[in-house]
């Protein structure tokens, strides 16, 4: 995988996204987020981590259907698995 080639998508994608012209007083939740969330708690849940981070929101995001991050993550090869053959090197049996 091409590590740099994923940053400058990564980059490309954040770039093309809309921006707050003022500071938001109230921020809603999408049912997107709603759903990352929830499966990113399910993730914690099946790790039996008492908080969730950033590696669960990430193998929430490579649940995704839609947007740029699941299409990145597919042209690069990133799926659930993979990222949980990463986290078994990192994490071990913790």
């Amino acid at each position: 995988m091409d590590a740099a080639a994923l940053q400058h998508r990564v980059e490309s994608a954040l770039a093309r996204t809309p921006k707050l012209q003022n500071v938001a007083t109230q921020m809603y939740q999408t049912p997107r987020i709603m759903r990352a969330l929830q499966s990113a708690k399910n993730e914690a849940h099946h790790f039996k981590d008492e908080y969730i981070g950033t590696e669960h929101l990430f193998i929430a995001a490579t649940q995704e259907q839609t947007g740029d991050a699941p299409t990145s993550f597919r042209e690069f090869g990133i799926d659930r698995e993979k990222v949980y053959q990463a986290l078994l090197k990192v994490r071990g049996n913790q």
